[in-house]
């Protein structure tokens, strides 16, 4: 009985090549890419704005998560997406914090939420970038530039990576819609109309299930 001994060809070569290749990449990819999700005890979403022209009132939102993808030796590759409940605004001021939720400013009855979800990002330099992304609030969607100073990855006391993101953005009320615009003797406008984010956050890299 007469038997063949196929001859591997060039073709055949490349593409074994190629299957290799890939695969050591993802091993690669699955050591160096990380998914952290926000820790919110140490994280804060702030804002201030405008008063009477004549000082900032502060505030920040207490209810919000969200999670960070990023390969731990590149930070431009970060991708980012928060979710934050918009009835959770807290001006520690209860009938402020009332009238802010109305149709006014953040109408949270039509509209409970506000994501931010990024998509790209523009290196400045090593540790500090701009985040951009597009914002999402009183049912518009609007591109917003986060400008980023970014710490870690560190190990914290229970072995688990952490890395940190000092964000800030001047965001336009009124281009959401939030059009209140009353003023003190037809002049002076109670409040701005740029909001000043100020968001700090904290996260901490997932675990895979086997660990």
């Amino acid at each position: 009985m007469l038997r063949f001994r196929a001859t591997p060809t060039r073709r055949s070569s490349s593409y074994a090549l190629a299957v290799v290749a890939a695969f050591l990449l993802s091993i690669v990819q699955s050591h160096s890419e990380g998914l952290y999700r926000i820790d919110p005890e140490h994280s804060e979403i702030g804002f201030s704005i405008r008063h009477l022209d004549v000082g900032n009132l502060r505030g920040r939102f207490d209810t919000f998560e969200g999670q960070i993808a990023m390969d731990r030796r590149d930070t431009s590759s970060i991708k980012a997406r928060i979710t934050i409940q918009a009835s959770s605004i807290n001006t520690h001021h209860p009938g402020r914090d009332a009238h802010l939720r109305e149709a006014e400013f953040l109408d949270v009855v039509k509209h409970a939420e506000i994501i931010f979800e990024s998509t790209g990002v523009e290196e400045i330099k090593k540790g500090s970038f701009v985040l951009n992304g597009d914002l999402s609030m009183l049912g518009k969607t609007l591109p917003v530039s986060l400008h980023c100073v970014f710490s870690g990855p560190r190990t914290d006391p229970w072995k688990r990576k952490r890395i940190g993101l000092s964000m800030t953005a001047n965001i336009d009320r009124k281009a959401y819609g939030m059009l209140y615009s009353k003023t003190m003797r037809g002049r002076t406008p109670q409040v701005g109309n740029t909001v000043r984010a100020m968001i700090e956050i904290e996260a901490v890299e997932q675990r895979k299930k086997q660990e």
